[in-house]
């Protein structure tokens, strides 16, 4: 694909799941996963997605009663989350692409 620039070998195997990566502590993996999600290269895809399908989710579920004037703490919280786990899911699928694409 033009234009879009694979993570390396080295990097591609981090995306695996937690039981292929042997005894790895858990808090290291957190941190890497982290660092994915704010990976330059998969980042704008992600972003694109989480705007489009977080808006769409948003007006769906959140639209109603942000139009009757009822959103409150707890609403607002499910429409951050309503953005966050479509990039979180866009994140993860580009880096197991990626992955499988390299062996």
């Amino acid at each position: 694909m033009a234009g879009i620039t694979l993570l390396p070998k080295s990097r591609l195997r981090e995306c695996l799941p937690v039981n292929s990566l042997g005894s790895e502590n858990k808090v290291k993996l957190f941190w890497r996963f982290c660092s994915y999600l704010l990976d330059k290269e998969i980042m704008p895809t992600a972003l694109k997605t989480a705007v489009l399908v977080g808006s769409i989710l948003f007006a769906i579920n959140q639209g109603p009663a942000l139009a009757k004037g009822e959103m409150n703490r707890g609403r607002w919280l499910s429409a951050a989350l309503t953005y966050v786990v479509p990039y979180f899911v866009n994140a993860h699928g580009q880096c197991v692409n990626r992955s499988e694409q390299d062996s």
